[in-house]
């Protein structure tokens, strides 16, 4: 059980007591009372102080976005206790890193890489940093981690999900949906193989009645080759086109086997 939880669990403890013998003292005793009364936040402060630790200093600096108190902390911390915060699970099994990325502190998310923290950490569900930053529409964050050597877009979750595939349920649920189309462009350009216009044979009225394929219409449609992280396949990613406009989500998605040996591309 987490810190958190823990006080939490002793927190209504004290209340219920508290509120039992409220119940049976008369007037005359209402100080004891509440003298005896301790808050939630008294409660946590206390146990915290007692029994907790300090590793989540870095997580909360991070999470309050400061920027200076993070300088000052790491610059102070011996090497242990500093790797032993930077790789600190909040709840959820969330990191530092995790936190700045969701809540898109770039600076903070800089700092911490620099100070060593381990920018592939999962939580609890499998989801990395690039996860976090897809799942909040985070694009600076996003952009700056993109462009770090040796980063992999392609790490899946527990659900078997990718930061691109995040991003796109997103926009399928209608969350931070512009945000969300910057994350996907990013994506996309880190992982693009080829793009360019493609003909796909689609069906009409009349291979439909009489089902030859060879009275099939040709439509033209906008077509993305992905890597996806592993060597023996790309996606491929097919458009639709209004005013000139490419959706951000394909109209649908095929993966394609690939002879590595035959290919010109690195798709890792």
């Amino acid at each position: 059980m987490s810190l958190e939880r823990k006080v939490e669990a002793i927190a209504a403890k004290v209340e219920a007591k508290m509120d039992r013998l409220g119940s049976r003292m008369e007037a005359s005793s209402h100080d004891l009372e509440g003298k005896l009364r301790m808050g939630v936040s008294s409660v946590f402060k206390w146990v915290k102080e007692a029994f907790g630790s300090e590793d989540d200093r870095i997580y909360q600096a991070v999470r309050d976005n400061n920027v200076p108190g993070l300088i000052a902390l790491l610059e102070s911390l011996a090497p242990d206790a500093k790797g032993r915060m930077l790789e600190y699970h909040g709840a959820n099994g969330r990191t530092p890193l995790m936190m700045a990325c969701a809540k898109n502190h770039v600076q903070c998310a800089q700092i911490l890489l620099t100070h060593g923290t381990f920018i592939d950490a999962k939580d609890d569900k499998g989801n990395a940093a690039l996860h976090y930053a897809c799942l909040q529409g985070s694009t600076d964050v996003l952009q700056y981690l993109l462009s770090l050597p040796g980063v992999s877009p392609y790490l899946q979750n527990q659900r078997g999900l990718s930061p691109m595939d995040v991003a796109r349920k997103n926009i399928e649920n209608k969350d931070f949906v512009a945000a969300s189309a910057q994350c996907i462009q990013l994506l996309e350009q880190r992982a693009l193989v080829f793009q360019g216009w493609v003909y796909e044979s689609v069906d009409n009225l009349a291979s439909s009645i009489v089902g030859m394929r060879s009275l099939q219409s040709w439509t033209r449609r906008y077509a993305l080759v992905l890597r996806v992280g592993s060597p023996q396949y790309l996606e491929i990613a097919l458009f639709d086109i209004e005013n000139g406009q490419r959706s951000p989500l394909p109209r649908y998605i095929v993966c394609n086997i690939v002879d590595c040996s035959k290919c010109m591309y690195t798709c890792l």
